[in-house]
């Protein structure tokens, strides 16, 4: 991530979409997230796991990508949803 210009790169699998490019082709060098300077945001925190990151702009807006995990307990019945996400969302 470029600190100055809030850009943020990556590279390596794109499996999931966890790189953040709206594809999963792997990425050999590192590649500028189009996202963020289309759309004038400027990435001030991320965070990156095995298969997803998150990204806070300088408004305090999160963007997520790759995969969204949810899991919920009640009853002693645990449900677990693994939902790949192409897109970007905020909340």
């Amino acid at each position: 991530m470029n600190i100055e210009s809030g850009e943020v790169w990556s590279c390596g699998s794109g499996y999931s979409g966890r790189l953040g490019h709206g594809t999963e082709e792997q990425e050999y060098a590192p590649k500028r997230i189009e996202y963020f300077v289309q759309n004038n945001i400027k990435i001030e925190k991320i965070a990156c796991g095995g298969g997803h990151s998150m990204a806070i702009s300088d408004k305090g807006e999160v963007r997520y990508f790759g995969w969204f995990v949810v899991m919920s307990a009640s009853n002693a019945h645990f449900t677990f949803a693994a939902i790949y996400l192409g897109i970007w969302f905020e909340w």
